[in-house]
């Protein structure tokens, strides 16, 4: 076993157990008599400064590798990190074109094969392969407590004995190269060795055991900033997936939503053309009748399709079937049924109150052919020509119903009529649309004519999950 110690009285030299090593060299003025000096701080700050300024990996380690330089006045350093199943430089300051080509890889060099494609000890050649497999030897003086190799000479006989004992290929490109300080700190994370950082230079003796100390620590903050940047770049990366997979979609979705708006437009087209068909045949069988009755009948169709047609006129315009307005429609339904049957709006004193009120497709559909026959009856019957005709109208909410009233001031019905059991085609009608609703209705025949319909406000998803469930 080789032990170190100083000589108190030769303090010029190092004395080993079985070896003396004079530190006097006679060759290229290269001996330091005592370690770098360098404002720390101002080193640390940098490289934070840079950490945090930098978004590009591969730029950060280049800068940090040429600020570290460029603060210590260290001849040359190099970075190695982890790929796939190798520790490559990827990037050096101060060394050779030449010698960062020939060191760059240290996967399984050597002419054994054995030694170049074992999986235990031998992995990875030279030095650098036994800080990276952990395999050092705590009999020799040149490792830290934390992994890390150190030489101040190269003819150390610490380092003679390790070049000699055969344990793996051992370039020496260093040695070669001239450099008597070599340093290779190991850079980890979460205690796995994921990079190396080489500190080389033709000085002797200039790094201490505090300064190998504050390189350990700069390659522990180095570790974690490696560490903060895959995250930031994965998250990066996941991001833009993330947005180019939303963009792919987006587009997919506003194709299929432009395919289907004109196929819309086209059964909207057609829609149209046919209730315009519909009507003109009514129109000229209304003109070749003679028959009132049978005149009044085809009217009375011809109203409820007209009613049918503006509603989809309504939903043709907004095309948003969970929101049609009530107001909107019962305006555009009283002036077509004035047109239709002919009717001053001078004589007609038409209130509306809805405020705003919107039900979807479902509710829209039925609730719009109730006003139709109501509005019809109340424009065909209630009209007396001594007085102006008053209609109001008022739609609410209340709870989880709405509200509707629509009063006319007519003579109302005839004595004994009862709208609950009457036959006809307009009042089988209401009642039928009042039931589908899930409504209840009431009639009041005093002071002119009043209908009271309560039907259930609409729950969208309790509809939504009887559609999914039937």
């Amino acid at each position: 076993m080789l032990h170190r110690h100083k000589d108190p009285a030769r303090p010029g030299e190092l004395i080993f157990t079985g070896w003396k090593l004079s530190l006097t060299m006679n060759t290229d003025n290269i001996t330091a008599k005592s370690p770098l000096k360098f404002r720390k701080h101002e080193l640390l700050f940098e490289m934070m400064k840079i950490f945090n300024t930098c978004d590009n990996k591969d730029d950060f380690i280049s800068l940090m590798l040429q600020g570290m330089q460029s603060r210590t006045g260290i001849d040359a350093m190099a970075l190695r990190l982890k790929l796939f199943n190798d520790f490559p430089i990827v990037a050096s300051a101060g060394f050779s074109s030449d010698f960062v080509e020939s060191g760059r890889y240290l996967w399984g060099k050597g002419s054994d094969a054995e030694l170049s494609h074992g999986t235990q000890d031998h992995c990875y050649d030279c030095i650098c392969g036994m800080i990276i497999d952990g395999s050092i030897d705590r009999n020799l003086n040149c490792y830290s407590p934390k992994g890390s190799f150190r030489s101040n000479s190269s003819d150390d006989p610490h380092i003679q004995a390790l070049l000699s004992s055969g344990s793996r290929r051992f370039m020496q490109q260093c040695i070669a190269e001239g450099y008597n300080t070599i340093v290779i700190i190991p850079v980890k994370s979460d205690e796995l060795t994921t990079g190396l950082l080489q500190l080389c230079d033709k000085r002797k003796n200039i790094i201490d055991d505090d300064l190998l100390a504050f390189f350990e620590s700069c390659c522990e903050i180095l570790g974690l900033a490696m560490r903060r940047k895959n995250t930031e770049n994965s998250i990066l990366k996941a991001n833009i997936d993330l947005e180019n997979i939303i963009e792919q979609r987006t587009i997919e979705l506003l194709k299929t939503i432009a395919d289907k708006e004109k196929l819309v437009d086209e059964v909207n087209h057609r829609i149209k053309n046919n209730l315009l068909i519909i009507s003109s045949l009514l129109n000229l069988q209304v003109m070749k009748e003679s028959d009132k009755n049978i005149r009044n009948a085809l009217n009375g169709a011809l109203v409820r399709i007209n009613s049918m047609g503006i509603i989809h006129q309504r939903l043709y315009s907004s095309r948003d079937l969970e929101n049609i307005n009530i107001e909107e429609y019962v305006l555009a339904l009283h002036h077509r049924l004035l047109s239709v049957y002919k009717i001053d709006p001078e004589r007609v004193n038409f209130t509306l109150e809805c405020k705003g009120i919107a039900v979807n497709i479902d509710t829209a559909i039925p609730c719009g052919l109730i006003f139709n026959e109501i509005l019809s009856n109340s424009i065909r019957h209630a009209m007396v020509p001594e007085r102006m005709l008053a209609i109001e109208i008022s739609v609410l909410k209340q709870n989880d119903l709405y509200i509707i009233e629509i009063y006319d001031n007519g003579p109302g019905f005839r004595k004994g009529f009862d709208p609950s059991t009457d036959g006809s085609l307009g009042m089988e009608l209401i009642r039928e649309l009042v039931k589908q609703l899930d409504g209840t209705m009431q009639v009041f025949n005093k002071d002119g004519l009043t209908w009271k319909i309560a039907i259930k406000k609409e729950n969208k998803e309790e509809k939504r999950w009887n559609q999914k469930t039937s």
